[in-house]
């Protein structure tokens, strides 16, 4: 997965296209930015029992997560603020214990809409609900006494990579803190964030491996996620 190539189009086009320090944020549509970093706490009870039967370490259910996203916001009565948005978001974690390493990597790439019930001074907050395509790779090996590079190379390490995609629902609920100008006292476009919600799987049984061949009665990895996250952003 290359993360950088996905998202750094859309990246560079909002950062170039936002305004740092509008006022009236609230009145027009304009482009916004941020990013931001959390954790995700999944449930991978499936899969891990599958990898432990075959004497693989299980996954961790803790994961880092960060990303960055665009996205329009504007009003959608008086000012009454929403943002539709474009987020990319990876996470990984990894399980080492003696020659036994299990990972996980994934790329959430999650369209969303943002409603700001709240819209007082400062601050921002309301519900959270998106859309998006998750792919995941899990990496595991075992018993990997190979000794030396050529070893590993020459093929005495016993390991597989998986591939997983779905397609999950979030719902969740995000707060702003926009920062006050000295100046002016007016609240610049520039704030903080604190986001979470639970993001659900719709469908888990999509099990690749090299070359996207299909791996099918595989695991229903669908048991849903929850994170949570801060950020910096623009909006």
């Amino acid at each position: 997965m290359r993360l950088s190539l996905l998202i750094l189009p859309f990246f560079l086009f909002f950062a170039f296209a936002t305004p740092t320090n509008g006022q009236n944020a609230d009145a027009t549509v304009k482009a916004g930015l941020d990013a931001f970093a959390g954790g995700l706490f999944a449930d991978y009870s499936p899969i891990n029992a599958v990898l432990t039967a075959n004497g693989y370490n299980p996954l961790k259910n803790n994961s880092a997560r960060f990303g960055v996203g665009g996205a329009l916001c504007g009003p959608l009565t008086g000012k009454f603020p929403v943002r539709v948005g474009l987020q990319a978001m990876m996470n990984q974690n990894d399980n080492i214990a003696g020659n036994n390493r299990t990972s996980i990597s994934s790329l959430n790439m999650q369209f969303s809409l943002e409603v700001d019930a709240v819209n007082k001074g400062a601050f921002l907050a309301g519900p959270m609900i998106g859309v998006g395509v998750l792919t995941s790779t899990i990496d595991a090996s075992k018993d990997n006494q190979v000794g030396s590079f050529n070893g590993y190379v020459s093929g005495n390490a016993r390991a597989i990579s998986l591939n997983h995609l779905t397609f999950p629902l979030i719902f969740g609920a995000r707060m702003w803190v926009r920062i006050r100008n000295s100046t002016t006292k007016q609240y610049k476009r520039q704030g903080f964030a604190l986001s979470g919600g639970y993001m659900l799987p719709l469908d888990g049984q999509n099990w690749y491996w090299a070359n996207n061949v299909a791996l099918p009665n595989g695991p229903n990895q669908n048991m849903g996620s929850f994170f949570a996250q801060i950020g910096f952003g623009i909006r």
